[in-house]
């Protein structure tokens, strides 16, 4: 009971307190669903009726499937995709935050298209509508 009502133990329970809903509400919400999911992997069920315990034979259909190996090559597919955008937009940042060869050309390719969309309008304008715009 002293230790509750020192500076330490106060901040001790303070800290229990506050991540007791946290980490309730993770094991309601995340937890438990999944080893439930788990669970009823193994029966063959309906939304309503009796299941009936089947054991690992869902699994042998699942993987046994031509289907699910290509949706997980397009999974993969996009995960490299993804790889490769990140690396690429942290090469440019860096490109605009350090100083690095070739920087300041890449600082002013930003900036030009928002400066030079008037002229991109003009050129519209005159492509594809074919009037005749003074410049």
């Amino acid at each position: 009971m002293e230790n509750v009502k020192s500076k330490a133990g106060q901040k001790w329970l303070v800290i229990a307190v506050f991540m007791f809903v946290p980490l309730l509400l993770l094991f309601v919400f995340t937890y438990v669903p999944f080893f439930k999911m788990v669970q009823f992997s193994f029966y063959k069920m309906k939304y309503i009726g009796p299941r009936t315990f089947v054991g690992l034979k869902n699994y042998a259909d699942v993987f046994s499937r031509k289907e699910c190996f290509q949706s997980l090559f397009v999974s993969v597919y996009y995960m490299a995709g993804a790889v490769i955008q990140l690396a690429l937009a942290l090469f440019l940042a860096t490109m605009l935050v350090f100083k690095t060869k070739g920087s300041s050309v890449f600082k002013g390719g930003n900036v030009l298209p928002v400066s030079d969309l008037r002229n991109c309008h003009r050129i519209y304008l005159q492509v594809f509508l074919c009037k005749r715009i003074r410049v």
